[in-house]
């Protein structure tokens, strides 16, 4: 399936911790049991980020299958307008 899912991993699953809501140690590990290649990256290395989007989507386009890639980031605002973070982030991180 040419197919490139992104992933932005910002540590958080609306106000729960990441690790708390999965059991993978990434979430890129998620598209193994799919038959998609996976890989993970630094999502604030645009350089990093680009590379691995030209690899997925070269290999899509020729026929290879789809790409899982998570870009590992840090959420720096609230989920949403109605999300008050300090309920559930404390104020060092």
């Amino acid at each position: 399936m040419p197919l490139v899912a992104v992933i932005i991993n910002n540590q958080w699953a609306i106000s729960v911790p990441r690790k708390s809501q999965t059991g993978a140690k990434t979430l890129a590990q998620k598209g193994i049991a799919a038959g998609l290649e996976t890989v993970q990256v630094d999502g604030n290395d645009l350089l990093a980020v680009r590379s691995a989007m030209d690899t997925a989507i070269a290999r899509a386009r020729g026929g290879g299958g789809g790409t899982v890639i998570e870009a590992v980031t840090y959420r720096l605002s609230d989920h949403t307008t109605a999300d008050d973070a300090r309920r559930y982030r404390d104020d060092a991180e």
